[in-house]
């Protein structure tokens, strides 16, 4: 049996180290003995096997059912495989070498002769020697194993050995990625999951966290497959809240139907238990991430004025009541015949109050205040709204007729006609103050208005022109 010098290389570096391993150990070899026939020579014939079988006749690749590959077994764990040597020569197999099997290669360490085989075997004798495999580390262990013998043909014996350690992959840590600081409702967080060993994460939906921030706060799977490290992102949602992001409990890791197992075995099942909430390694312990995902609710708007007049139309205010602490609001005014007054502020004290505001360039009649909290975690609430009347319409009424308007009839089912020197804007009131109806128009002497869908009651009609204004009351039944 050539094995050492067959055409089909183990490949690689082994088979260089195959080469290297004969190099070194076959010196000191014994002379071979012949019969003084030539044609009958007399000289051992060395044969090995692993489980029964002729490990030559595998081509120098590790098969488990030949003994020379180890399968997979945990790190530090003990594996031991027995092999026979059987010589089938006619003289005596001898064993040279400061001893007989050695092992050499990539991982060398990994793989110990327990015990040695005799150093003479007779023709058609055998002897045994043990190999015992420890894996140091995960993934594949490989090695050569070697002796030396006065076998004409193969002087130096070498096959390849191997054997795949793993881990029982268990949670060390959990962490955040995301900053520590306070998140609200949309932000996402990542989280991320260390493990004493690569891991494969076979899902049949994605993996997820429950989380300490409400009943609907999930970490859900997001990448890390095949790593020692895998993600989770948690999206903050509408009222999930706490001041210090944790897991649920040490059983909160949920693979939902999937498995997770280490890279290298798919029998080494993952221990998915997280360490305790709050202790070492845990993620409030690592990290400090505050969640409000509740958003500003409850307050109100109020005008500090009954209404805007010419005196005071420069300087309206107005008051935020039931806001939430350190807030921030941002308000907006609208109104007709000028744009949109807009502002914002930081509320340091409750009760805040909004001053100086300029709406004299709008038009006489409703003015629309809306405000919109947002707290320091960016949630932003609902916007409250307040109105406001421009110029007060309770004065003058019919004592002048600059204009010289006429509203008919007086007493009206939906019609009405309204009629002036010239037209430029009509605005009419209910008794309340609140305006129901407004047009511009471009010096008009006549306009035709329905009030078929107004409410039964008494209503104020304002006339202007480009410098008066005139009032009318009519009643609507």
């Amino acid at each position: 049996m050539k094995h050492i010098n067959s055409k089909k290389h183990p490949g690689g570096r082994q088979w260089h180290l195959a080469l290297l391993f004969i190099t070194i150990f076959t010196a000191g070899i014994l002379s071979t003995t012949t019969a003084a026939n030539d044609e009958t020579p007399v000289a051992p014939n060395i044969v090995v096997k692993g489980n029964g079988n002729d490990i030559a006749t595998v081509n120098n690749t590790p098969r488990i059912d030949h003994f020379t590959d180890f399968a997979h077994l945990e790190v530090k764990k003990e594996r031991i495989l027995n092999y026979t040597i059987e010589n089938t020569g006619n003289a005596t197999l001898q064993l040279t070498g400061p001893t007989f099997v050695e092992i050499k290669g990539l991982h060398p360490d990994d793989f110990v002769v327990t015990k040695q085989p005799a150093a003479a075997v007779e023709p058609g004798q055998t002897t045994t020697f043990e190999i015992t495999f420890t894996p140091g580390a995960s993934g594949d262990r490989n090695a050569m194993a070697g002796l030396l013998s006065n076998d004409p043909d193969q002087k130096g014996y070498v096959f390849r050995i191997k054997g795949t350690g793993y881990v029982i992959p268990e949670i060390t840590n959990v962490s955040a990625v995301t900053a520590d600081g306070l998140y609200g409702i949309g932000k996402t967080i990542r989280l991320k999951v260390d493990f004493n060993e690569q891991v494969k994460l076979t899902e049949v939906i994605p993996a997820q966290i429950s989380l300490n921030a409400g009943a609907t706060a999930k970490a859900q799977y997001a990448e890390g497959d095949k790593h020692s490290t895998i993600y989770f992102d948690y999206t903050v949602g509408e009222g999930e809240s706490t001041t210090d992001l944790d897991y649920l409990n040490t059983d909160a890791f949920d693979v939902k139907g999937g498995i997770l197992h280490s890279i290298w075995y798919f029998d080494a099942k993952g221990i998915l238990t997280l360490p305790a909430p709050g202790a070492d390694g845990s993620l409030s312990a690592n990290s400090n991430i505050q969640i409000d995902g509740i958003a500003p609710s409850g307050y109100t708007v109020a005008f500090d004025q009954n209404e805007a007049t010419i005196e005071n139309a420069k300087a309206i205010s107005f008051t935020i009541t039931n806001e939430e602490a350190n807030a921030t609001c941002n308000w907006g005014i609208s109104g007709l015949g000028a744009d949109k007054i807009t502002g914002s502020g930081d509320l340091k004290t409750l009760g805040a109050q909004i001053t100086g505001i300029d709406v004299s360039a709008f038009d006489d009649g409703e003015l629309t205040l809306s405000i919109t909290l947002t707290d320091k975690a960016g949630n932003q609430g609902s916007a409250a709204l307040a109105k406001l009347i421009k110029q007060p319409f309770a004065t003058d009424i019919g004592e002048k007729n600059i204009n010289h308007l006429e509203v008919y009839p007086s007493i009206t089912t939906g019609m009405i006609t309204v009629k002036a020197d010239n037209i430029d804007n009509i605005i009419i009131y209910n008794v309340t103050g609140n305006m129901v109806y407004q047009k511009k128009t471009t010096h008009q002497p006549e306009e035709t208005i329905d009030l078929s869908a107004c409410e039964n009651g008494i209503y104020l009609i304002q006339v202007r022109s480009t410098n008066d204004w005139e009032m009318k009351k009519i009643i609507k039944k």
